[in-house]
């Protein structure tokens, strides 16, 4: 629990920062192996690019899980659920992403939170209602902001 909790931490403070990996297909590690190494098509490495990245949003929402509950069978049916539907609020959330641009900082706070609440989960558990209110918070807050604020010139892709 500890180790997830300082992962997530790590990660909220990349996130902060905007520190991402390589967006390029050519930078992606696992595309230009399966391309080069393998002689894989396109169409082939974009479908084994897709099916390892819900192997990884299922693995990166296994903290997030265990932070709220430990029952097995609800920890379980909430990964399966999250990669059902992870792939098209993805694409989704890419297309609010550009009016949403606090969005990213609320993410990263929102992690940074649960990585907290992970770590601090031998001697302090904080109710759900307290949980929930602060997550809706956050969310609300980055939204409604991207859509109150005028984006800096500086912010502007």
């Amino acid at each position: 629990m500890y180790l997830f909790g300082a992962f997530m931490i790590w990660a909220a403070w990349r996130m902060w920062r905007g520190q991402d990996g390589p967006s390029a297909p050519e930078q992606n590690f696992l595309s230009h192996r399966l391309h080069g190494w393998l002689g894989a098509s396109s169409f082939l490495t974009i479908l084994i690019t897709l099916e390892l990245s819900d192997v990884t949003f299922a693995f990166d929402s296994v903290p997030a899980v265990l932070a709220v509950t430990r029952d097995p069978f609800l920890a379980y049916t909430s990964n399966v659920f999250a990669v059902l539907g992870l792939r098209a609020l993805y694409f989704l959330l890419a297309g609010a992403l550009e009016r949403c641009w606090l969005l990213h900082y609320g993410l990263a706070l929102l992690l940074g939170v649960v990585g907290l609440k992970m770590l601090a989960s031998g001697f302090y558990q904080p109710g759900i209602g307290l949980s929930l209110g602060v997550v809706a918070v956050i969310m609300f807050g980055s939204i409604a902001g991207s859509l109150l604020i005028k984006r800096p010139a500086r912010e502007v892709h």
